[in-house]
């Protein structure tokens, strides 16, 4: 695993448990809600989910790559969809190489569109849904075979905006285990998963010290 993996990874999950104020009025941890002001621009009554995402790695590569910051507040919106597309666009918006992939690593961002039934018609909905992922409960190897089988595997990420007794009032950070399916349906159906850019220098840097 690279170290930019690992920090987000740490990152990520120093934030389990937090909770909201409801319906995402704020954050009983008062330094969280700063952070989520100052990094992403949150405000009461946003969705948080793509927020959190962003904090996740903003803070992991404030510690590894300064350099890379802009370009995350050119690519992360407070839509999850739209922070997708964004940097599914990336050529256009930074000079960093973050790959998009349907196969996850530790420390990729994860992105979600909701499909719903409008008028009898399966449609995809703008709304969305984000995490990081933390641990690989299938190997890279059963994923790759259970995707060319169109079958669904297993994902772990930490998420905003969520419930980890799967309550439907997301008001927590959780850790979710999720059935990765990219076959289109009702409910949240994952667009791909978006790997962190790796700085070879300053991985050899790192192992130096």
């Amino acid at each position: 695993m690279k170290k930019i993996q690992e920090k987000i990874r740490t990152e990520a999950l120093k934030w389990r448990g937090e909770k909201e104020i409801p319906h995402n009025q704020g954050f009983e941890n008062k330094d969280l809600e700063a952070m989520m002001i100052s990094v992403t621009g949150w405000k009461p009554g946003d969705a948080w989910c793509a927020d959190l995402f962003k904090l996740i790695w903003y803070n992991a590569y404030s510690h590894y790559l300064n350099s890379i910051l802009p370009s995350l507040d050119k690519l992360c919106s407070s839509s999850a969809v739209t922070t997708f597309r964004n940097f599914s666009k990336r050529p256009a918006l930074t000079k960093y190489l973050f790959e998009i992939h349907q196969i996850p690593v530790i420390g990729a961002g994860i992105f979600f569109q909701e499909y719903k039934m409008i008028d009898g018609k399966l449609t995809a909905h703008w709304t969305g849904h984000a995490g990081v992922v933390t641990d690989l409960p299938d190997s890279p190897e059963e994923i790759t075979n259970k995707l060319a089988n169109n079958s669904p595997f297993l994902c772990t990420e930490i998420e905003g905006n969520t419930s980890e007794s799967g309550s439907r009032e997301g008001d927590e950070v959780g850790l979710k285990t999720r059935l990765i399916d990219y076959n289109p349906k009702p409910g949240l159906v994952p667009l791909g998963f978006v790997y962190p850019y790796v700085d070879e220098e300053m991985e050899e840097f790192i192992e130096m010290i």
